[in-house]
């Protein structure tokens, strides 16, 4: 039996490398430069369908990422499209599983490195729709990439495509689809990973749809003891059966999945279910402190507990999710640490509190595109850029007329709001920040090297120039340094510069240059703050913030 194959120009054919439901896998070499390549001749799509793949396969060609499996050209062959991609001779993750379970360590590396190739795809408003482990492919350094992209299932496409045994269940409802349901999957397949199983079997496709809409989200860790306790709540937490339920973007899952690794015998912090169903649409921390600095964690804290939904709020007007040591620290919300972009509910800058009825809608997310040379670049003008935010009665953070506004109400409120998009030890970072109006006993500033809520940096200044470079390393504060600027009038906008190179720590700010060391180096997230010190309220307003590496 003779087997046709495509005559692709420019490409010599050398034998089938797979075949699938989307078409078929050829070992090819491109004439012109005679590197070996793979082609993927999809399943021939009717008029309508391939203006679309030549679209889709335009904007995924431009998808630059390590971990994204490379697209080097695109076309059309008697009226079937094709990819032509770069060849890979280590198998798929799904070939790996067929050996056995793989190590959680190397698994959940995998995972992040898939989250994060996915986040890129999301910010270009591409969805995966068909993450799992056939779509993982390994070099022969064991390195992970993302392929097979659907192209009919990219943007806006049809909702229901992709494989039953990792489908969302809003996925397989038909219902219209964001970046979590990429993270379902990818939470799915992380269980497979680890236990060599799929989380929910069946007789048939549509059996497998419907348990994952109605079972239980079963334990990794009862199918495998060898599962850490921190990812077997992480899958859990993916595998919500809700989006809402989710963490909010890919970028926060892969830095919860490494976070997994530095304490695996501890659940990972995140709101009750109450909250979550409530809707909260929070990618912030606000955390209540006393006017001075943070008070140090007395007693050695094994890690965040959940606190439970009945317990009493730490505080009137605080809606207490975790519970932080003796000394009563709430955190208001883990932010955009915990939830990414948030949880894609925040349609409005305020919304008002949400009810089964008035549930904010979930759009896909777009980030604001970051400049060629720079780490971060955001102007607050899409209200889902990345920073998070929070509303309550004692204020919070939202997006207003292409800003980033705090506002504050109560003494020793304490709010940030994370980007989630960076993992850096040096950088420089540079904000507008205006005191636009209340009380002048506040800090405002930069936080950098977040790692959580007892590990990072703050470089802040207040209204009245008092400046200070501060660090919380264990859960105690350490004052680095302190100087005086010139004060701010209300409506006044500071030029505000936070660099943080190595040891060396320095903060410029209206005409003070301020230096400290530390020996805290290890790299994390950069966070926007503001402190309140005494009674009174306040507005701080953010604008144009722009991360370079020194």
């Amino acid at each position: 039996m003779t087997t046709h194959l495509p005559n692709i120009p420019g490409y010599t054919i050398l034998k089938i490398a797979g075949a699938g439901g989307m078409g078929t896998v050829y070992q090819a070499r491109q004439e012109q430069t005679g590197r070996v390549v793979a082609i993927k001749v999809l399943t021939k799509g009717d008029a309508a369908a391939l203006n679309r793949f030549r679209q889709e396969a335009n904007l995924i060609a431009r998808l630059e990422h390590p971990n994204i499996l490379p697209i080097y050209d695109f076309g059309t062959v008697d009226e079937q499209p094709y990819l032509v991609m770069r060849y890979l001779d280590g198998g798929s993750v799904a070939d790996r599983l067929a050996q056995g379970p793989l190590a959680e360590a190397t698994a959940v590396a995998w995972a992040a490195q898939i989250a994060e190739a996915l986040d890129l795809a999301h910010q270009q408003g591409i969805i995966h729709r068909d993450v799992k482990p056939a779509n993982m492919l390994l070099d022969e350094r064991d390195n992970v990439y993302l392929t097979d992209f659907g192209i009919a299932g990219a943007g806006d496409g049809p909702a229901g495509q992709g494989s039953a045994a990792y489908m969302a269940p809003e996925q397989a409802q038909g219902q219209p689809v964001d970046g979590r349901a990429d993270l379902y999957a990818l939470a799915v397949s992380l269980f497979e990973m680890v236990t060599r199983e799929k989380p929910y079997v069946a007789e048939t496709t549509l059996g497998v749809m419907v348990r994952h809409q109605s079972d239980p989200i079963p334990s990794a860790r009862e199918r495998n003891s060898q599962v850490s306790v921190a990812v077997d709540d992480l899958l859990v937490w993916g595998m919500g059966k809700k989006p809402i339920e989710r963490p909010g973007s890919a970028a926060a899952f892969a830095h919860l999945l490494r976070l997994s690794q530095q304490q695996p015998d501890t659940p990972l912090p995140r709101p009750s279910q109450e909250a979550t169903e409530a809707g909260l649409a929070a990618a912030l921390a606000g955390v209540a402190v006393p006017a001075t600095a943070p008070p140090p964690i007395e007693a050695p804290v094994a890690a965040a507990t959940p606190l439970p939904v009945s317990a009493p709020p730490a505080r009137s007007g605080v809606s207490p999710l975790l519970l932080l040591g003796g000394v009563g620290v709430v955190i208001i919300l883990i932010g955009y640490f915990v939830f990414g972009q948030g949880l894609f509910a925040a349609a409005t800058p305020t919304p008002p509190p949400a009810t089964a009825t008035n549930l904010p809608p979930t759009p896909t997310i777009v980030l604001t595109p970051t400049p060629v040379g720079q780490l971060l670049f955001d102007d607050f003008t899409n209200p889902f850029a990345g920073f998070g935010v929070k509303a309550d009665e004692d204020g919070g953070v939202s997006y207003e007329a292409d800003t980033l506004v705090f506002t504050s109400k109560g003494n020793g409120v304490f709010w940030f709001s994370l980007s989630e998009r960076l993992n850096e030890a040096d950088v420089s970072v540079q904000v507008e920040a205006t005191f636009k109006e209340g009380i002048a006993e506040v800090e405002m500033g930069v936080i950098c090297r977040w790692r959580d809520l007892n590990h990072f940096i703050a470089l802040t200044v207040s209204p009245v120039g008092k400046a200070q470079i501060w660090e919380r390393l264990n859960g105690e504060i350490t004052v680095l340094a302190e100087g005086d600027a010139a004060a701010l009038t209300p409506g006044q906008t500071m030029p505000l510069q936070a660099t943080c190179v190595g040891e060396n720590l320095t903060l410029a700010a209206n005409g003070l240059f301020l230096t400290a060391t530390t020996s805290t180096t290890i790299p994390g997230d950069i966070a926007l703050l503001t402190r309140q010190r005494a009674a009174g309220e306040l507005t701080i307003v953010y604008d144009n913030v722009q991360v370079n590496r020194p």
